[in-house]
């Protein structure tokens, strides 16, 4: 018959104590037990307490920390009253239990540079000592588990967390709340942080187990992630990533962005051209290839209306659509960005007026989704696609030709303070090379290009509502500085183009 052996000790000597158990099960191949194999969803201290009563074997490392230990100290109680053979292991010098010294039991002890074989013999002697050996069997109650004092609550604290690791949420919660009650101010503060984070995660595994409600997991889940990161005990990141790529392979084909974003939205494909135009920045004459293939640009910026549809779908919730936006995800997190600033004023929230108050990482992240949903390889405009789309090939000034016109766009001689309608100045589409409207005034437009390599500013194209400068609101005009991608104000907003 193999022996089984309960293993009992602090958390402070993990590393010595698994490499034990790994020997233990492997060279001396007894069935030997810790609180770390307690599987997911076990109730750990009944578990605990099953395993000292069907043990052969109580194997009690002793170190300063054990000593003190309140779950050693019960775990060591319980198999006294339970009448098990124990097997005292001195791995650090500390006082010896006068439970153990009135029972006259002798230990063994670690010695500084004792090989894990060397401490194998002497378990396997201290083994065929005890098994000489008489213990009559005693029926006793399971003990509750230990409560906390004030001196005890880092333990306990840190057993808390073990337990959560295992996913006992229940006793894991219980414990924390021990905490709480005996430390309301130091580690009580964070354990209530700790049972925010099982009750979020409970809802995940909630809502997992009802098929009809995978998106909101999804969701939840990437919210989650976003602020625990390091903890998913019952693996739902493969669950999750294993779902949506069998919902990915059995969906119907995409719509296209046409269909799916709402009014006014249309696609204007801009052919590609050869040559060379420039930008005039700071007095400064910049050089640019023209773009040499074919895209297709909005003809109008995102409006809130079809921004809406980012934020309904779980835009600032899906890690997923922010991956690949520099560090976008966790500045968003930092800043706490829900949705935009002005999403709520009355002055810019029409949902035919563009959406502002965006940084360059909340549009980049608005490309990846509507990507995701349409399949369709769909981001920021380059610099001088942008500027391409906005002029044509025959360097005129303004969209509408050489000559300023304040009815041609919105400037601050005209805005009353806010934006306008995408549409609003449809009449400059129709004098416009290719069909583009808005493409001056109204609101900057951010693109995809940086402005030096050493920094991340990117450049923003087109003036705004709250300007009033003919040389700003040329097609031609870049201007004299970069902006930073998490730069958010009522007078920014992008439009998007599509590639290939």
């Amino acid at each position: 018959m193999t022996l089984k052996l309960f293993i009992s000790y602090s958390h402070d000597d993990n590393a010595w104590t698994h490499e034990l158990w790994r020997n233990i099960t492997h060279q001396l191949h007894y069935h030997s037990f810790i609180d770390e194999t307690i599987a997911i969803g076990q109730n750990w201290w009944q578990t605990i307490c099953l395993n000292i009563e069907t043990c052969d074997i109580f194997l009690y490392i002793m170190t300063p920390k054990s000593i003190e230990s309140i779950y050693c100290t019960a775990e060591l109680q319980y198999a006294i009253n339970l009448n098990k053979p124990i097997l005292p292991i001195m791995l650090k010098q500390c006082e010896f239990p006068n439970m153990l010294r009135s029972r006259q039991v002798h230990y063994q002890r670690i010695m500084i540079g004792m090989t894990m074989d060397k401490v194998l013999l002497n378990i396997m002697q201290g083994i065929v000592a005890i098994l000489q050996l008489t213990y009559e069997p005693q029926n006793v109650s399971r003990p509750s588990v230990p409560r906390p004092a004030l001196r005890d609550v880092e333990e306990t604290f840190k057993v808390a967390n073990t337990v959560a690791s295992n996913g006992d949420y229940m006793r894991a919660e219980e414990m924390y709340n021990q905490v709480i009650a005996v430390d309301p101010r130091g580690l009580g503060k964070i354990a209530r942080e700790e049972i925010g984070k099982l009750k979020a995660y409970q809802h995940i595994k909630h809502l997992l187990q009802d098929a009809e409600k995978f998106e909101e997991a999804r969701v939840a889940w990437y919210e989650f992630v976003r602020n625990y990161s390091d903890y998913d005990p019952e693996n739902f990141k493969d669950k999750i990533d294993k779902q949506e790529k069998q919902n990915l392979s059995s969906k119907p084909s995409k719509s296209s962005s046409q269909e799916y974003l709402p009014k006014p939205f249309d696609w204007l494909e801009i052919a590609g051209a050869s040559g060379i135009f420039y930008a005039f920045s700071d007095g400064n004459d910049i050089y640019m290839d023209m773009p040499n293939e074919s895209y297709w640009i909005s003809k109008y910026p995102i409006t809130n209306g079809q921004y809406a549809k980012f934020i309904a779908a779980g835009g600032y919730r899906t890690i997923a659509w922010w991956s690949d936006v520099l560090d976008g995800w966790d500045i968003a997190g930092d800043e706490g960005w829900i949705e935009p600033l002005f999403w709520k004023n009355r002055n810019f929230n029409t949902k035919t007026q563009p959406v502002v108050d965006i940084s360059w990482y909340e549009a980049m992240a608005f490309c990846a989704w509507l990507s995701d949903k349409t399949g369709e390889e769909i981001t920021l405009p380059t610099e001088a696609q942008w500027q391409y789309a906005s002029q044509g090939g025959d360097e005129r000034a303004y969209p509408w030709g050489d000559e300023w016109h304040d009815t041609m766009c919105c400037h601050s001689h005209n805005s009353n303070g806010r934006t306008t309608s995408v549409t609003q100045y449809n009449n400059v589409a129709s004098e416009h090379p290719f069909g583009v409207a808005d493409m001056i005034g109204n609101v900057w437009e951010w693109t995809l290009t940086q402005r030096t390599p050493a920094r991340p500013d990117r450049i923003c194209r087109g003036g705004c509502w709250e300007i009033y400068s003919l040389n700003t609101f040329r097609c031609d005009h870049r201007p004299g500085y970069g902006t930073h991608p998490k730069t958010r104000t009522s007078s920014r907003g992008f439009r998007i183009v599509r590639n290939g």
